[in-house]
């Protein structure tokens, strides 16, 4: 089972100290749009914990051999829901909105 993982995740299990490795039971995918997200909150989040979960996070994803999946500009929950559907996968995420999806 392929799983795609969204950016709230990613810094939940950051924060946490999770391996997704060991949680998540599948190919694990990222989408360029989380990666630009990331980085993004890596120097304009508000809070300081959420600057360093998201620069840490990013340097995890550097690390593992998870494949990034490049997908069409837009909201990227949109996104992710798409190609969900489209290619059966599952979302791993703690968005109530996108899990209501």
């Amino acid at each position: 089972m392929k799983v795609i993982i969204d950016t709230n995740a990613l810094v939940y299990a950051v924060k946490k100290k999770q391996d997704l490795n060991q949680i998540i039971d599948g190919q694990i995918l990222i989408p360029n749009l989380v990666i630009t997200e990331l980085k993004k909150l890596s120097n304009e989040a508000k809070k300081e914990s959420d600057r360093l979960a998201s620069k840490l996070a990013l340097n995890i994803i550097k690390h593992n051999n998870w494949k990034i999946i490049k997908l069409a500009k837009g909201h990227a929950d949109d996104r992710i829901q798409e190609y969900a559907k489209i290619n059966n996968c599952k979302i791993y995420t703690f968005d109530k909105e996108l899990k209501r999806r």
